[in-house]
C-alpha cells in the first residue's frame, strides 16, 4: 500500500503460496494478460486481492481465472474501470466484491 507501483508484476505468479495481494493506493494502470491464466498452482492459495485506489482502466480477460480458486475478497474500488471480466463472476468462493467508485458501464 501507498507506494508508487505502476504495473502489476508477473513476479507475483511465481509466489505459489501467497494468500493476499495488497497493492492498494498505488499508481497501477496496467495488468498484463496471462498473469492469472488457469495454470496449476498459480495463485491457488490466494484468498484476497486489494487493488483499490489505483489507475486501472481495464483488467485482462483472465483476471480471476485461478486454478482451484480460493479467492474470497476482491477490492477494485476507486479505479477507472469500465467493465469487469466475466472470469471474476466465475469465482465461486468470492464473498466480497467491491467495485464502487469506478466508471462501470456494464457487468
Amino acid at each position: 500500500s501507498f507506494n508508487r507501483l505502476r504495473k502489476f508484476s508477473e513476479v507475483f505468479a511465481k509466489c505459489t503460496r501467497i494468500e493476499q495481494i495488497i497493492l492498494d493506493s498505488n499508481q497501477i494502470s496496467v495488468m498484463r494478460p496471462g498473469i492469472f491464466a488457469d495454470k496449476d498452482n498459480v495463485f491457488s492459495n490466494l484468498m484476497a486481492i486489494n487493488l483499490a485506489t489505483n489507475a486501472l482502466t481495464s483488467l485482462p480477460p483472465d483476471f480471476g481465472l485461478i486454478h482451484n480458486s480460493k479467492l474470497k475478497f476482491l477490492d477494485l474500488s476507486h479505479n477507472q474501470l469500465q467493465s469487469i471480466p466475466n472470469a471474476v463472476l466465475k469465482c465461486t468462493k468470492l464473498q466480497e466484491l467491491n467495485i464502487s467508485h469506478n466508471r462501470l458501464k456494464c457487468l
